[in-house]
């Protein structure tokens, strides 16, 4: 794209943003921006996907809301920049210089188009390999399964996020803040995480082959699973050990029942944040309005499992059998739900009811807003009224499923695929 087009369109975009009547979202998508000097530009909202940003001069843009789905941001200058709550699903930033950028909410998940880098195709799992992230702010942001090898993000704030599965190999985190960060199942072999605060993280069958943890505090860290035999812990804070048995997910069940038959005045609602579920047998089980955040439930078997009004935020829900059921209302916000089997699965609206046992003339959509849908078997589902706001339908069997008043059109779908 030629710099007096570009002008033209950040123009218009600017328009935009003032809600003026001759303004014009910035459509960007695919475009070709290679080593523009886009210091300072307000892109916040903009649509970016696929384009191709490398080397670009992006110092102090605001990129804040912007679709940078597939985008290839290799060798970019991005410090101080703001990315917050930016869809940067399978983006590129080998290389790129992120210190002090700011990257609050923002998705870097896995996510794929048509098309080639210098990478290989455009997207896949998010590529921030060798950047730099000094002192960047991630609080909150997704990026499982993402590439952060030989990444240096020394004293960033990760607090609240999501690397479950990511790649951090030979990455320098020293003195990071890693609270209530999701770390399962990540390689973090030969990573510099000394002097890190791991408070209520989770770690659990995370690789620590060579990981010098020297001076982390993991003293309310989920540790199930991990060698730490293999890693570095001279002064580290290491959780006590416990001789009291944890509750049973039985009985956590069993007790969540009780409260949902009793209206709240016998047993518990089940509190399964984080809880590793993977490959478990819940068919049938009732977990409605249960707090599922972040849980692991790869591989679960839960066939007629009432989960109406339950919070999976961020919960892995990848190659799940979830046929026939009841997920009215539930919450599945960037869950990843890849895969995984929702044949004849109700995800319409329900109706709140009060305290009092009675309706309170509120209803709660099925929210998939930014979640992972791809190739999942959606046949005979009915999602009336869902929130698809940037949900990922890729590869999906959505034929004879019941959208009603859904807004399927804001979600990325495959034009070779209609809806039912």
């Amino acid at each position: 794209m030629k710099f007096d087009e570009l002008q033209q369109v950040l123009t218009l975009h600017k328009k935009w943003l003032l809600k003026q009547s001759d303004g014009a979202r910035a459509d960007l998508a695919m475009a070709e921006l290679a080593g523009l000097n886009l210091e300072g530009a307000n892109l916040r909202g903009a649509d970016l996907t696929g384009a191709n940003m490398s080397q670009c001069n992006l110092i102090r843009t605001n990129l804040n809301m912007a679709n940078l789905y597939g985008a290839d941001l290799s060798f970019a200058k991005l410090v101080h920049a703001d990315l917050s709550k930016t869809d940067m699903r399978g983006v590129t930033l080998f290389q790129a210089d992120l210190t002090s950028a700011n990257l609050e909410g923002a998705d870097l998940r896995e996510g794929k188009l048509p098309g080639r880098t210098r990478f290989g195709e455009l997207g896949g799992e998010a590529n921030l390999g060798q950047c730099s992230l000094d002192y960047a702010v991630l609080k909150n942001a997704n990026l499982s399964r993402a590439d952060l090898g030989e990444c240096s993000a020394r004293g960033a704030n990760l607090s609240g996020s999501t690397l479950s599965e990511a790649k951090l190999q030979s990455a320098n985190f020293r003195g990071a803040n890693l609270t209530n960060v999701d770390l399962s199942g990540a390689n973090l072999a030969a990573a510099n995480l000394s002097n890190c605060d791991f408070s209520d993280a989770v770690l659990a069958d995370s690789v620590v082959e060579g990981t010098d943890l020297s001076n982390a505090n993991l003293a309310n860290a989920d540790l199930s699973g991990v060698e730490l035999g293999e890693a570095t812990l001279s002064n580290a804070t290491l959780p006590e050990v416990s001789d009291t048995p944890a509750q049973t997910l039985d009985s956590i069940i069993a007790e969540h029942e009780s409260w949902i038959e009793s209206g709240g005045a016998r047993g518990a609602r089940a509190i399964l944040d984080r809880a590793d579920l993977r490959n478990k047998d819940l068919s049938g089980a009732n977990l409605s309005g249960a707090s599922l955040i972040g849980a692991r439930l790869t591989g679960a078997t839960l066939i007629g499992i009432a989960l109406e009004l339950a919070d999976l935020t961020r919960a892995d829900l990848r190659d799940t059998k979830l046929s026939d059921a009841a997920l009215a209302g539930v919450n599945l916000t960037e869950a990843d739900l890849a895969r995984a089997d929702l044949t004849g699965a109700v995800l319409a609206a329900k109706e709140i009811i009060g305290a009092d046992g009675k309706p309170t003339g509120k209803v709660a959509a099925a929210n998939l807003t930014r979640a992972a849908l791809i190739d999942v078997r959606l046949d005979g589902a009915n999602l009336s009224a869902a929130v698809l706001t940037g949900a990922d339908l890729k590869g999906a069997d959505i034929s004879g499923a019941v959208w009603g008043d859904s807004n399927l059109d804001v979600a990325m779908v495959d034009k070779s695929v209609s809806a039912g």
